[in-house]
């Protein structure tokens, strides 16, 4: 079953709460996160392996110590000890976002942001600039958002990375064959979130907060 968890981080972590959460991750997470100049891009990582260990701990029902992971030539990571389950992570902004999945699947989340729009030139198929320029004015920098996500939540699907160029494949040709589904995680007027998915199975969504998903955290990952 496709489940897409939606972490809203709605203050910042407690100093207290920021060390101790620490504990619960890889050494190769914590090396990440200590280089980090912003506390915010740190609290965003970490929350994204806090929120990613929950969510394996409570679906195949295993200690967080028994997690054992392991990544693929391009970087993506895999869950060593369970490979009938894949999972994916985005975070931007305020969100973190999980996708956790039986097949391969790949999520990302973008904060909408002013953008010159003939960026699309350089990473855009003809169809997917069409489909931009197309749509009413006031429109067009979400729809850049929307396609901007579909192509990176594609090639996080495939776990390869920018070895696939953005510009090599239209998500709109891709939308709706019988190996590729695309969903929309969230829309709103501050970000976009989109699913990319190897099997059609809308996606059940569950949304938390910082206080739910550090209380959840202490209850599943360790008993």
């Amino acid at each position: 079953m496709l489940e897409t968890f939606i972490l809203m981080i709605d203050r910042d972590l407690y100093k207290d709460e920021f060390y101790d959460l620490q504990k619960s991750i890889s050494t190769k997470t914590l090396d990440r996160i200590k280089k980090f100049h912003f506390r915010a891009d740190a609290q965003r990582t970490l929350l994204g392996d806090i929120l990613i260990r929950y969510i394996l701990c409570k679906r195949k029902c295993k200690n967080n110590e028994e997690l054992i992971f392991s990544y693929n030539p391009y970087g993506k990571p895999q869950l060593a000890n369970s490979p009938d389950i894949h999972f994916n992570i985005s975070h931007s902004g305020k969100y973190v976002v999980a996708s956790v999945d039986t097949m391969p699947v790949g999520v990302d989340v973008e904060i909408i942001k002013p953008i010159d729009l003939k960026v699309a030139d350089s990473f855009f198929s003809k169809l997917e600039k069409e489909y931009i320029l197309n749509s009413e004015y006031g429109e067009r920098l979400s729809k850049f958002y929307r396609i901007w996500t579909m192509k990176e939540s594609y090639i996080k699907r495939e776990g390869k990375g920018l070895s696939i160029p953005l510009d090599s494949f239209c998500v709109i040709s891709l939308e709706g064959d019988n190996e590729t589904v695309f969903y929309e995680g969230f829309q709103n007027e501050e970000a976009v979130c989109t699913i990319c998915s190897s099997q059609n199975s809308e996606p059940k969504k569950i949304v938390l907060n910082l206080d739910s998903l550090i209380n959840n955290f202490e209850k599943t990952v360790y008993f």
